[in-house]
């Protein structure tokens, strides 16, 4: 059946045509099926993102997708993906098309290659703009009944890229540096390494410089993420439940981008941005500090709040 949550940003067609151009036009036949397959059926996902070249935003429409394919369809077998915009980014190491051989491997795509006009049957489309956030961020409503699934989504993701996790409890530090301007100034940047160090094993990743699986296989093998607020803590979605992300925002910034991932994926989280410590499932008001706002350096580094937590941590383990 068609689901009872009217935050689920997705219709089911019976039938759609599909028309070429620089963003697929998607023809709905007739008004959305009241009655959704409940399993067993193929179905084809046509995903309208203009974001989805990004990998953070990538992953919000995929695991939307994974959900809803196993909260709402019985885990119906999804035949081919349809992206209506650009979708893979080639400075990311391929990360979309990595993504998506390890959760639907042999699916068929379809872009903007598409030469002519193609009518596809039992169609699920997700679309950003049917969904309303108060927190700016289009996954916000799937932290509500999704972590489950996202829980499965990363243990086979694990899997699929030859994750071997360390051992629980054993601190293992992985440091996630990021090119100026958003970043740790060096003397911070030098004070958080020595005390992560000082904590335990500690191992330093530029994300954008290696191949996407490395990066599971390497977030898998660490308890603790450490980095500056920006893309690659969404590779965060591949630790173990249990593990911590830590998130250090530019002064006067706070978005939810990674905390939703955390709990999504099970992990403890404490994000910090000055003073102001943001703990998973807290809401501190909407997002602030965009744009240029966001890309300033960071100076100083929440040394204290970050010793005191895993002091904490260490005594409940």
């Amino acid at each position: 059946m068609a689901p009872a949550r009217t935050n689920v940003p997705a219709r089911f067609f019976a039938r759609v045509t599909i028309h070429p151009g620089d963003e697929l036009r998607v023809e709905e036949a007739a008004p959305p099926v009241a009655q959704w397959p409940s399993g067993g059926e193929n179905f084809t996902a046509v995903l309208r993102d203009e974001g989805v070249w990004h990998y953070f935003h990538f992953m919000e429409t995929m695991i939307w997708l994974w959900v809803i394919q196993h909260e709402f369809l019985g885990a119906a077998p999804l035949r081919r993906i349809v992206f209506t915009r650009q979708w893979d980014n080639h400075t990311q190491n391929h990360v979309q098309i990595a993504v998506i051989r390890a959760i639907y491997p042999g699916i068929d795509i379809i872009d903007r290659q598409l030469a002519s006009s193609i009518s596809l049957d039992n169609v699920l489309v997700l679309d950003r703009s049917w969904t309303e956030t108060k927190l700016n961020k289009f996954v916000e409503d799937c932290v509500t009944y999704g972590r489950p699934w996202v829980t499965r989504l990363g243990r086979l993701v694990r899997q699929s890229a030859g994750a071997h996790g360390g051992r629980p409890g054993s601190n293992r530090f992985l440091y996630v540096w990021r090119p100026p301007p958003r970043c740790l100034e060096p003397a911070a940047e030098q004070g958080l390494l020595a005390l992560l160090q000082r904590r335990g094993p500690t191992n330093v990743v530029d994300f954008a410089a290696i191949p996407w699986e490395q990066q599971v296989r390497l977030v898998a093998a660490h308890d603790v993420l450490v980095g500056v607020h920006g893309n690659g803590l969404t590779n965060a979605l591949w630790m173990r439940p249990g593990s911590l992300l830590l998130e250090i925002f530019p002064p006067n910034a706070h978005h939810y981008d990674y905390q939703f991932f955390a709990e999504l994926c099970g992990l403890q989280y404490f994000g910090f941005e000055g003073d102001n410590v943001f703990p998973a499932f807290v809401r501190a008001g909407p997002p602030y500090g965009h744009g240029r706002a966001s890309n300033a350096p960071v100076p100083i580094a929440p040394l204290a709040n970050i010793e005191y937590l895993l002091d904490a941590r260490q005594q409940r383990a």
